[in-house]
């Protein structure tokens, strides 16, 4: 029984007006939060908290932060959010521009994360330039061709 309750309730909404609120965001607008919104929950997602209520807390803090940024309330957002879930095509459009950008801040991550890499890589052979030399100083000849075949295979 509840489950035919619950089914109609979908149905009524799914049918319902899609009239404009008055407090209606721009696509684009819906575009900016929701992009900020998905990226928001993949960062919760990767914090492994393991709590449903510890990840809520978290989400409805950078929510708030996000709607804040965006000068808009949780009412025009979630209204704007219904509203255009009914209007299909609007709400297909919305989300192929979030998609492109998640997938454009997903490359960027991915190229800053190599660089960093690259770096730590040249500092770390930039320092173990600096030990060995002042170690092969003070080494006999024997150690000193043994080190050469150990820097020169890093």
């Amino acid at each position: 029984m509840k489950q035919i309750i619950l089914l109609l309730s979908v149905l009524v909404l799914a049918c319902g007006s899609s009239e404009k609120p008055e407090n209606l965001l721009p696509e684009e607008k819906m575009v900016d939060i929701l992009t900020e919104v998905h990226l928001a929950e993949s960062k919760i997602s990767n914090m492994h908290l393991g709590g449903y209520d510890s990840s809520m807390v978290i989400y409805n803090y950078l929510e708030k932060k996000i709607l804040k940024k965006y000068a808009t309330d949780t009412g025009a957002y979630h209204a704007s959010y219904h509203y255009y879930v009914k209007e299909t095509e609007k709400y297909a459009e919305i989300y192929k521009q979030v998609q492109e950008r998640l997938e454009k801040a997903q490359k960027t991550a991915i190229k800053k994360q190599k660089d960093k890499e690259r770096l730590d890589s040249i500092a770390k052979k930039k320092a173990l330039n600096k030990v060995i030399p002042a170690k092969l100083k003070q080494s006999s000849p024997d150690t000193i061709k043994k080190s050469k075949v150990l820097v020169k295979s890093h």
